[in-house]
């Protein structure tokens, strides 16, 4: 069963590093150093120069200017892990508007 789940996530999240700097829909990174270790960062959208996340554990969204994305990924402080699967994504992107009319 392993293996098919394996072979399946080959197909379902692929992810290469000439696109590391645009994330995918659904993608998720895991935060390795620093302040917020331990942390993941669903994204959620870009607009401008800043890219919209729901932060997890929290369920906080976080605001990251494009220029800081870049540096977390090329220091390694961000960590791409998966695209994840559509449902629940859409069970994260409801929590990160809920999250987000709370902050208002």
């Amino acid at each position: 069963m392993n293996f098919l789940r394996k072979a399946v996530s080959l197909f379902s999240s692929t992810h290469s590093e000439s696109d590391s700097y645009s994330p995918s829909p659904r993608s998720i990174y895991g935060v390795s150093k620093g302040k917020y270790l331990g942390e993941f960062l669903v994204y959620i959208k870009s607009e401008s120069d800043n890219m919209h996340f729901l932060s997890l554990p929290k369920m906080t969204q976080s605001i990251i200017p494009v220029e800081k994305f870049k540096t977390g990924i090329d220091t390694g402080v961000l960590e791409f892990q998966e695209i994840l699967p559509k449902k629940i994504y859409d069970t994260c992107a409801k929590q990160y508007e809920q999250s987000k009319k709370s902050n208002s």
